[in-house]
């Protein structure tokens, strides 16, 4: 009696069907932990314990497996947020740097205006 291969997801054996290597099944068994976390489609697929003997259709492997990548970071990811920080970082650093000023200070009185009033007051 021959064994039959079967697909773990859609549990056919039509077609053409693909053995499990050790890291394809490692793959699954982190995506199915995601799919069950996140209470995705296929989250009560049960996958073997073992990849020998076990086996699966590349668009069934391919359904499985694709997973949006919001699902797959810690962190959801922002654009709009991110950029708006990078603008506040941007713009208070060219705030903060100190310009030469563009006219020289007033406060103190030329040298050519100094020696004419200690010379009138004589």
């Amino acid at each position: 009696m021959e064994n039959t291969l079967i697909c773990f997801v859609c549990n056919k054996s039509d077609g053409k069907i693909i053995l499990f290597s050790e890291e394809t099944l490692r793959k699954c068994r982190t995506v199915l932990k995601i799919r069950k976390k996140y209470n995705l489609k296929y989250k009560d697929i049960i996958l073997p314990d073992e990849y020998i003997g076990n086996s699966y259709h590349r668009e069934c492997y391919k359904a499985f497996t694709g997973v949006m990548q919001k699902y797959l970071t810690s962190k959801p990811v922002n654009s709009t947020k991110n950029s708006e920080k990078q603008k506040s970082v941007s713009v208070s650093a060219y705030n903060s740097s100190p310009t030469p000023p563009l006219i020289p200070e007033l406060s103190a009185e030329p040298s050519c205006l100094q020696s004419l009033t200690t010379e009138s007051s004589i």
